[in-house]
């Protein structure tokens, strides 16, 4: 997952290609709540040079159980 700014022109990784934060203290890890969603919280913030904060994410879907990711 990745925030941008409305022009594009600052980005900052949130999670990265395994779902886990690089920087948990700006984006925390993500939790499972029951039945199918994942959750977290984290204080807003925005790039100075937009007024706009656009998030981009890519999911992979699995067909069947999906094996749990080790973050370790």
């Amino acid at each position: 997952m990745i925030a941008s700014s409305g022009d594009g022109l600052d980005s900052l990784l949130l999670l990265d290609w395994r779902g886990c934060p690089p920087e948990p203290s700006t984006f925390p890890v993500l939790n499972l709540t029951p039945p199918n969603s994942m959750v977290a919280r984290f204080k807003a913030f925005r790039f100075p040079s937009s007024p706009v904060l656009r998030f981009s994410l890519m999911m992979m879907f699995c067909n069947q159980l999906c094996k749990p990711v080790s973050i370790f």
